[in-house]
This record gives structure tokens, sequence and C-alpha cells, in this order.
């Protein structure tokens, strides 16, 4: 359980974890059936908090509480790609990927390369697509 690692932490209706009231840093905890469940709503919704939208402050509270739960020393970095890749839970297949790789960083950066990659060959045959339609 994560409560440990946050003091301040708390169980709304058991409907929702409160990691921080001050901050109003929470998750919902509704439909949570496995411990990967947790994990996954753990990355999506508390990463953002580790590097940004809070004071210097409060995101070395986060990254601390965090790296504490999962075990990890994740930097300030490793968790904006976290959170780009995974946060608001835009990519759950890939956030189990993560989790199951034993939370493998260049798991998130590869496939970080790999988008940007497919997205430039997109606008590429666009690009010559709508290039040859005007001829």
């Amino acid at each position: 359980m994560i409560l440990p690692f946050f003091p301040t932490a708390s169980i709304y209706k058991e409907e929702e974890i409160i990691l921080e009231p001050k901050n109003n840093i929470y998750f919902r905890i509704v439909g949570v059936a496995s411990v990967l469940d947790f994990n996954c709503k753990i990355l999506e919704w508390c990463s953002r908090a580790c590097f940004k939208g809070l004071t210097e402050y409060w995101q070395r509270y986060f990254r601390r509480g965090l790296n504490s739960y999962f075990g990890k020393n994740w930097t300030k970095e490793n968790y904006d790609l976290i959170y780009t890749r995974l946060g608001n839970g835009v990519n759950r297949s890939l956030c189990i990927e993560f989790i199951n790789s034993g939370f493998n960083i260049n798991l998130l950066a590869e496939d970080r390369t790999s988008c940007a990659k497919s997205s430039q060959q997109k606008i590429k045959e666009q690009s010559g697509t709508s290039h040859n339609t005007t001829k």
C-alpha cells in the first residue's frame, strides 16, 4: 500500500486516495481490481506532480514517495518521460508493459522515439500525397 510513503495521505469514501491534500493530489480507486491496476493508476495520475505543476519542494516530496513505493530512484527527467508516455491514462497497454518489464525506463524512451518517427513518416506521406494531387 502506498499510504505509508505519504504521511498526510488518506482514503476518501473508499473511492479515492488523496496523497497530499494541500496540493489536492489524488487518484480514484474505483475499478481497481489488482496490484497492477493500482500501480498503473499511480503512474498515470501521480507522475506529473513529480516534475511539474508544483514547487520544487513538493516535486521532490512526490518523487521521494513514489520512488520509495516502487523501489526506484527515478529522476525528474524520468518522471517527465513517464508522464508524457503514460500520464492521464493515455496508454494503459504501454503502462502495463512498462510495469511488467520491471519498470524498464528505456522502454518508454524507445517507444517515444518510434512514435516520433512514425508521426514524421505519416507527415511525409500526407505531404507527398497532397503534393501529387495538386499537379
